[in-house]
């Protein structure tokens, strides 16, 4: 148990599942009601949750929550593809304002003696702040990357003063290409040898296990899993397609590309790009975006014609339930780790939305409450 400098403050580093009432309403009342992570079931997923407890830390005063700090647990790579080292995803990060005043940090540090490698994406301006001062490692935005498929239906995504030219379709149509060549994922031919991977040298292990849980076993969404290459050496695509609430047309959302860091893999990568883009085009999607900081892998995606966003710039619309038409808080990363580790720039990392809670629900579907 982590200590506080208050005697009527407890600090719990496993939430038991016999409480869960208590902290359904703790998620509701400090987020908004419905929202995701008080559905039982998508929250026993996202926190991989067993019969008793869930990895969630809390600080109570008395019998009632006052704050909370959750992690999805990963082994990630740091540095090198050899030997993973034990990492965790921040989720949901929730203090009541009246006990801002350590409390917090009390649960931050508490997870960081637990795991070397504390990470986040999509925080919040002020956890970014607070990121900062404690020395972590901040970046303020991630890429992300369009593919286009019809700049007419992409239009009703714009956000106020992009135009059509802002948003051309890609340099390669995914019509022109007739032969596809991906695969399905299965967990028995894909075995990555991960020494050729190099641009995931920093960031979470891609395993048949991440697969499993996290594409696979998702609560809400389907997602489709894609290979493409040798089962030692696989480019791997993610995707998903959305149906906005008050558009015709549906988008396609990629959350994870990643292929070897050699001229076949590249090879490989781009033509997985384009069997993906032929598969979404067909399927009536608009456009699909793609959110990842690897420097290699936005490389690649710009020669297949994925267009980068401008820094500082959102051109088509994140949040599609209803569609937004303004700004997105940006995709910012942030990692924290032990005295000794490698500090490394954002273009070094592999993240995407497919990491920690950035990639969820708005609201729970009923079926799911």
């Amino acid at each position: 148990m982590a200590r506080v400098n208050s005697p009527t403050i407890s600090v719990h580093e496993r939430f038991p599942l016999e409480r869960w009432e208590s902290l359904r309403g703790f998620f509701e009342e400090n987020y908004w009601p419905d929202v995701a992570i008080a559905s039982r079931e998508y929250f026993a997923w996202q926190l991989k949750a067993d019969a008793v407890a869930a990895d969630v830390i809390t600080a109570w005063d008395g019998d009632r929550i006052v704050a909370t700090l959750g992690f999805a647990a990963h082994p990630v790579f740091w540095g090198a593809t050899a030997e993973p080292v034990d990492g965790a995803w921040l989720v949901a990060w929730i203090v009541k304002p009246e006990y801002r005043h350590g409390i917090g940090l009390a649960l931050l540090r508490a997870l960081q003696q637990r795991c070397p490698v504390v990470l986040g994406i999509g925080a919040r301006p002020e956890s970014e702040r607070i990121f900062t001062r404690l020395g972590w490692g901040v970046f303020p935005s991630v890429s992300r990357y369009l593919a286009v498929f019809d700049a007419e239906r992409a239009q009703a995504f714009c956000l106020p003063g992009v135009t059509r030219e802002d948003i051309r379709p890609p340099l390669h149509p995914s019509a022109t290409y007739s032969r596809d060549h991906a695969k399905q994922w299965a967990a028995e031919d894909y075995a990555p040898a991960w020494s050729r991977y190099d641009a995931l040298r920093f960031g979470s292990v891609r395993s048949n296990e991440f697969l499993r849980w996290r594409y696979a076993e998702h609560p809400v969404y389907r997602f489709t899993v894609l290979t493409c290459g040798d089962r030692q050496r696989p480019a791997v695509c993610v995707y998903r397609i959305e149906q906005p609430s008050d558009v015709d047309w549906k988008v396609g959302r990629v959350l994870e590309f990643f292929h070897p860091s050699d001229a076949l893999g590249r090879r490989d990568g781009l033509s997985l790009l384009r069997s993906v883009e032929q598969r979404l085009a067909a399927q009536g999607c608009a456009f699909a975006d793609h959110v990842n900081s690897s420097a290699e892998y936005g490389d690649t995606l710009s020669e297949a014609g994925w267009l980068p966003e401008p820094a500082g710039q959102q051109l088509l619309a994140v949040r599609l339930q209803p569609v937004e038409r303004v700004p997105y808080l940006r995709f910012n990363v942030e990692y924290g780790i032990r005295p000794g580790l490698a500090r490394p720039s954002v273009g070094a990392m592999y993240v995407t939305r497919g990491d920690g809670d950035a990639d969820r629900p708005t609201v729970i579907p009923r079926a799911h409450a």
